[in-house]
């Protein structure tokens, strides 16, 4: 099996054809028609069944395909391949494969970007502490709701064990005043 992009659940119509489910799992794995493994555009795509294998079966529905293999959650890959003629730039580390820096457009939109103190910093020093303490006093404060929480629930355990010791107790005496049956095997008369 090759690299995968994960997996996703995605809820579609039982009616739904392999072209309908196609663009829905190129919608969710390729963004903006590409991914981490290339252009969508340069690629071939295809469904796979559970086994990774691919699906050819041309009346397909989502319906025919649970049905069939009688399942009740359908598993479905995407399968994609490059298509001939697009080969990916494989990474390593010779030089002569790597991209001249001439080559790569600038990183700054205007080449006269300077590097300014009020663009770099977000707010002031005080603006900065002031953020910090209200963070913290917001921490705080659900801290100190957490642990009443903490001690409201012990509290409601502690009650509850006592109940119940409570009603383990009148059961144990409760026991105690009623007399215990005899034996079957003990001597007895029968009275009329």
């Amino acid at each position: 099996m090759g690299q995968s992009g994960g997996a996703r659940d995605i809820n579609l119509p039982v009616c739904s054809t392999k072209e309908e489910i196609l663009k829905e799992m190129i919608s969710i794995f390729f963004i903006n028609g590409s991914s981490v493994f290339g252009d969508a555009c340069a690629m071939k795509f295809e469904l796979g069944n559970f086994k990774c294998e691919e699906i050819k079966d041309e009346g397909f529905t989502l319906a025919r395909y649970i049905t069939q293999h009688k399942l009740s959650k359908a598993r479905i890959y995407l399968l994609s391949k490059l298509e001939e003629g697009n080969e990916r730039v494989s990474l390593s580390n010779s030089e002569d494969e790597l991209p001249s820096a001439f080559e790569l457009p600038p990183a700054f939109d205007s080449p006269d970007h300077e590097c300014q103190s009020s663009a770099i910093l977000l707010g002031s020093s005080l603006e900065r502490s002031r953020l910090r303490e209200q963070q913290d006093a917001e921490f705080r404060e659900s801290l100190f709701r957490d642990q009443q929480t903490e001690i409201e629930k012990e509290q409601e355990m502690e009650q509850f064990r006592d109940q119940l010791n409570k009603q383990e107790n009148l059961y144990k005496a409760r026991c105690e005043r009623v007399p215990q049956e005899p034996n079957l095997d003990d001597p007895h008369a029968n009275m009329s």
